[in-house]
């Protein structure tokens, strides 16, 4: 018996025959109907325990711990971006041309206005070239 028999089978037990007796029409009435009585309740129960509407359980799917995850997140970018900043401006500092320089140059302001964006801070505070 391979998996479609399987399923034919499967299907053939969700749908009365097409020439059923009342008494099969009402069995197979009968089976939809509880299967949705419990279904329903239930799906309402999971639904319920992954909010943590239901007293004793910690729900999974609660804003707070959302809102700590997307901190952290910032948190994190905002260190990738001030360490590559930080890199583009040495390199800016050292460059020997004046492309080069632009270059790093409109590199950076596109991180700088990518911090902003993050921190929602007006300014960033970049470090002189005698300071690197």
């Amino acid at each position: 018996m391979d998996a479609t028999d399987l399923i034919a089978k499967g299907a053939a037990a969700l749908i009365p025959p097409l020439h059923s007796t009342p008494e099969q029409q009402y069995n197979w009435r009968l089976r939809i109907g509880l299967s949705v009585c419990f279904l329903f309740p239930a799906l309402g129960a999971v639904t319920a325990g992954a909010f943590g509407l239901i007293p004793g359980v910690v729900g999974f799917a609660r804003a707070s711990d959302l809102s700590t995850v997307v901190s952290e997140i910032r948190q994190n970018r905002t260190g990738d971006l001030d360490n590559r900043i930080l890199d583009l401006r040495i390199k800016h500092c050292d460059a020997k041309s004046d492309e080069a320089k632009q270059l790093y140059w409109a590199k950076i302001n596109a991180l700088i206005t990518e911090w902003r964006a993050i921190t929602g801070l007006p300014a960033y505070q970049m470090p002189d070239c005698k300071d690197l």
